[in-house]
């Protein structure tokens, strides 16, 4: 008995068949599904480069101004609560009023000193 090639003893056997190779429609989904990823992440990125982040330093540069005012008030109303204790104390108007308005206590008597230049 002559003896065959590889090649025709595969045609021969009728259990192995030629492989096709089919495409499975899943895997055009699976390329579908990706591609359409890759596109929203590219427009979320370009969203955010073009309209959120302006606004984003928009409100940073707000925030770090409202910051300032916020440290000149609490600046502002320390001084004003200690000028409050100030004025409630009867040692103080009455020093504030003689040097400001000239005013004396009943019983004083006023005098001006006088600078000697020679």
């Amino acid at each position: 008995m002559p003896r065959q090639s590889s090649y025709a003893s595969r045609q021969a056997a009728p259990d192995v068949a030629p492989r096709i190779f089919v495409r499975k429609p899943w895997r055009k989904f699976l390329r579908l599904r990706y591609v359409a990823l890759c596109v929203v992440f590219a427009y979320a990125v370009i969203h955010y480069e073009t309209v959120q982040r302006p606004i984003l330093q928009q409100l940073e540069v707000q925030h770090q101004q409202l910051n300032n005012q916020l440290s000149q008030l609490k600046t502002q109303n320390t001084y004003l609560k200690n000028r409050v204790q100030q004025l409630n104390n009867p040692s103080f108007i009455e020093k504030y009023a003689t040097d400001h308005f000239g005013l004396i206590v009943p019983g004083q008597i006023p005098f001006t000193v006088a600078n000697s230049q020679h």
